[in-house]
């Protein structure tokens, strides 16, 4: 909540800029950085369906000529073991695309490409799926997983680079909204 309030403050410090404008214009800026803020705070178990969950876990980081790799893994928590899914994203200009499809599920909730008909492929069978993430500092990633028949679904962001600071035991968080 803190990291809301914070960044929800901060939105409307740079829109006091804009005060010599028309107050119709900061209206605006103010209700679409309240609904921007409110998309990243909700994006995760507030969506869920019921009993269902998944979480990323860290594999590891690697530098490119495009910056550093954030490399993680899905674990799916309550999703049926037999069912097909796939991974949608959310980017910062709220697009929507699907990653991937065709994912299953082994026996401890990982996702993976199971290599059969109507599933995904990889290298090899049962293979675990790597999200390889690149990301400016601050800006989240956000992901569900869904349901082949998109009745069952789990929501997750991640910040592989924090803006974190802390002071006299506090912290604050500041998370992107917009590119740029």
């Amino acid at each position: 909540m803190r990291t809301v309030t914070l960044l929800f403050s901060c939105l409307l410090v740079c829109a006091t800029g804009f005060a010599q404008q028309p107050s119709e214009l900061l209206t605006r800026a103010k209700q679409e950085a309240t609904r921007l803020a409110n998309i990243q705070r909700d994006w995760g178990p507030k969506l869920n369906s019921p009993g269902v969950g998944i979480s990323l876990k860290e594999m590891g980081r690697q530098k490119t000529d495009k910056g550093t790799a954030v490399r993680y893994r899905i674990f799916a928590t309550g999703f049926p073991p037999d069912g097909t899914y796939s991974l949608n994203t959310l980017d910062l200009n709220l697009n929507a695309s699907t990653a991937l499809e065709g994912i299953t599920l082994d026996k401890s909730g990982l996702a993976i490409c199971a290599g059969r008909p109507g599933t995904c492929s990889s290298g090899a069978p049962d293979d675990p799926i790597d999200l390889e993430i690149l990301a400016a500092r601050g800006e989240p990633k956000r992901f569900g997983f869904v349901s082949q028949d998109g009745t069952t679904k789990a929501f997750i962001s991640v910040i592989p680079f924090p803006i974190v600071g802390t002071d006299h035991g506090c912290s604050a968080e500041a998370i992107l909204l917009l590119a740029h």
